[in-house]
């Protein structure tokens, strides 16, 4: 179990730099991306960097061991946000934002937080 999640972490770390990179943040060009999804996320720019954080953050709390939030999770988050938006300067079409990284983050917290709501939940069953 602990190699599939360490899998999942790879996976997601992964999808979040391919999807920060692409040259146009437009999903419409990627065939897999509903259009609904499109467009909801050209709606919502910056709240839409917080969602593959969600399951990072989740998969990185399940390795915590005395808080509440994983404080190396957290740094893992931290430095992939900062990663994939430093990616950005290479890409002619795309700039970083700093908000981006407020979002990430945000988006790992509650993550880590659904984690804990979830082993709540696991325990009163």
């Amino acid at each position: 179990m602990k190699y599939l999640k360490l899998f999942f972490v790879f996976v997601f770390i992964v999808l979040i730099f391919i999807f920060s990179w692409l040259k146009n943040p437009d999903f419409a060009y990627v065939p897999l991306i509903p259009s609904w999804l499109n467009n909801w996320s050209n709606l919502h720019g910056q709240l839409r960097t917080a969602v593959p954080f969600i399951p990072l953050g989740f998969l990185l709390n399940t390795y915590r061991k005395k808080w509440l939030i994983s404080l190396t999770g957290l740094l893992i988050c931290f430095i992939v946000v900062v990663i994939a938006e430093l990616g950005q300067y290479l890409i002619p079409t795309r700039y970083p934002d700093l908000m981006d990284v407020f979002f990430g983050i945000l988006g790992s917290i509650v993550g880590m937080i659904f984690q804990n709501i979830s082993k709540i939940i696991e325990t009163k069953i």
